[in-house]
């Protein structure tokens, strides 16, 4: 079935069921878990993307969590797909920033959703983990000179596959934490989210037809770029400048400007970091999946406040400039631990004040 052919009601009733089983596999983590970082905090997220890691819908907590989702599962479909396979009832759990996590101690776990034995979607949540080891407590290693003075990072392994929790992974997983038992309840609550987002749209399928909602998916990418691409062309066409600054790198009292250049021209947005400085040894980096997240985080809410927030449809009318090997596109080896609340930081304030100047010229 083609996206078009999908009528304005059944489009509106799937898409709202979509988003009310991402919304249960959230409500799911915070009954779950008994970690205070899920159930009091909630430092997670939760998404689901369709079979191509496309994010079409993210939850109503921790942006930056699930808008980074689809990169960890891109890198499962491109590495993984034949070793080991990505199997009915598979999960797969990383902390990995080099595949896809925001810093190592915000742990993803996601799943593909199968119907009769096709690959026709993803789920995934994300929960900040109290502590995921290193040297020092909490996992924020500052001092470190390399990533090997950090929390270990964990590229995706398959720590559930058909539906069975592996044993030998989780011992594994949980032996890096000086807090087993929280990182535990929090493997266990992200296992059942997934559960919970894998039967909702099975039972959808099951209810309505997989051409349906696979369409439903596809139009929802379609309906969000062009109401994107209208807010834009609402804008007035510019150039736009912001330098944010991190002072310290765990070692030196250096100072690290992150640099942006956004260029709105018609439909479309560019934001150019390739003049931000060069990566620090450790600590206060961020990958490059930690600068689409903290983008992420400041156009959802500044440009897309009254329409579906589905990265992947933003995405298309978005260039991204980076350099590799800069703070905010860090390469191998340099350390993030403090990503998120450091280079990612600072490239969603500099996102911030770009786009409050857009708007301030418009009237």
């Amino acid at each position: 079935m083609e996206p078009s052919e999908i009528d304005p009601i059944t489009f509106e009733v799937l898409r709202h069921r979509l988003w009310a089983i991402n919304d249960e596999a959230g409500a799911t983590i915070k009954r779950i878990s008994g970690s205070p970082i899920a159930t009091e905090a909630y430092d997670f997220n939760t998404g689901i993307l369709n079979a191509q890691g496309d994010m079409l819908i993210i939850g109503i907590y921790i942006t930056t969590h699930a808008s980074v989702q689809d990169i960890i599962i891109q890198n499962i479909l491109n590495d993984y797909a034949d070793n080991p396979g990505i199997g009915e009832d598979d999960m797969f759990i990383t902390n990995d920033p080099y595949y896809g996590a925001l810093h190592q101690s915000d742990v993803t776990c996601v799943a593909p959703i199968h119907w009769k034995g096709e690959l026709v979607a993803w789920c995934g949540c994300t929960i900040h983990q109290i502590d995921v080891g290193g040297p020092v407590p909490g996992s924020f290693a500052v001092g470190a000179r390399s990533i090997y003075e950090e929390p270990p990072p964990i590229p995706p392994l398959k720590i559930v596959e058909g539906g069975v929790l592996r044993k030998d992974l989780e011992r594994e997983y949980l032996r890096r934490s000086r807090t087993p038992s929280l990182v535990a309840l929090d493997l266990r609550a992200q296992i059942a989210a997934n559960n919970v987002a894998k039967a909702r749209v099975r039972q959808l399928i099951q209810s309505y037809g997989l051409d349906v909602v696979q369409a439903i998916m596809t139009r929802m990418l379609d309906y969000v770029e062009a109401r994107f691409r209208t807010r834009l062309r609402e804008l007035p066409d510019g150039t736009w400048r912001h330098i944010s600054f991190v002072e310290h790198d765990g070692l030196e009292d250096k100072v690290y400007p992150c640099r942006l250049t956004a260029v709105k021209s018609g439909d479309t947005l560019t934001l150019d970091f390739t003049e931000s400085a060069s990566q620090a040894p450790a600590l206060i980096n961020g990958c490059y999946s930690g600068l689409r997240g903290g983008i992420m985080s400041s156009l959802l809410p500044m440009l897309c406040f009254d329409m579906p927030w589905s990265p992947a449809g933003l995405w298309r009318a978005i260039e991204l400039r980076t350099r590799k090997g800069t703070m905010v596109d860090a390469e191998w080896p340099a350390g993030v631990s403090m990503a998120p609340i450091s280079a990612c930081w600072a490239a969603r304030v500099a996102v911030n004040v770009c786009l409050g100047k857009m708007l301030s010229a418009s009237e």
